[in-house]
């Protein structure tokens, strides 16, 4: 097979999954936003950003067959999810999931912010991890984690400049000692990317409250 039928073949797999997502009401969507995400998908080059919206949608779909994108608030929401999603490999296995739990909303019709697709866009593999320490606590009703170490300090401070955790730490004097919790909250939009995880993952890692 020449490489340009290879790439041809790929190309047409490739849309396979996007037509998936699709239910007959999709040719009645505005024809100007419908084309423009068609497309965005016909026209991607980068064999590695294919590739990794491929796998998600695979991932999604074979979970979640029923749920279709039937609306413009839907394929509106589609859209920004593959600008992030395409730029998210199968090992980064914290992004992939919260990638792969807002799609599962946007399929089953979930309405959610634009806002906490922008903020996961700019998150990187290693502050998904720490972000995923936080446990909910019932007695406080919200999101909370004691950082240990200073790699956790840092990557907590980035997520800051982000909107997505709160510095909510404390310091006490003991005999003259200055003493610092290093105690952090999440903001809304942290709390929607953490539970995004638990969508995907069905709460199997860290969702137990205190």
């Amino acid at each position: 097979m020449t490489d340009e039928k290879k790439e041809s073949k790929e190309s047409t797999n490739w849309l396979v999954g996007f037509d998936k997502l699709l239910t007959p009401t999709f040719q009645y969507l505005g024809e100007e936003l419908r084309d423009s995400v068609k497309a965005k998908l016909e026209e991607h080059k980068d064999k590695k950003k294919r590739e990794n919206t491929s796998l998600h949608l695979a991932a999604v779909i074979e979970r979640e067959p029923e749920g279709k994108v039937e609306s413009i608030e839907q394929l509106e929401l589609f859209s920004e999810w593959l600008e992030g999603a395409e730029n998210i490999s199968d090992t980064q296995k914290e992004l992939s999931a919260i990638w792969r739990g807002i799609l599962k909303d946007i399929k089953n019709g979930v309405s959610i912010d634009p806002v906490v697709i922008d903020k996961t866009k700019l998150m990187t593999p290693h502050e998904a991890e720490v972000l995923l320490h936080f446990k909910y606590s019932k007695m406080l009703k919200r999101w909370e984690f004691l950082a240990e170490t200073d790699r956790e300090s840092y990557y907590l401070r980035e997520l800051e400049k982000k909107d997505i955790v709160i510095n909510n730490s404390l310091t006490f004097r003991i005999f003259g000692i200055a003493i610092s919790t290093r105690f952090w909250r999440l903001t809304w939009i942290g709390e929607h990317i953490r539970k995004m995880h638990d969508v995907w993952t069905d709460g199997k890692s860290g969702k137990n409250g205190t």
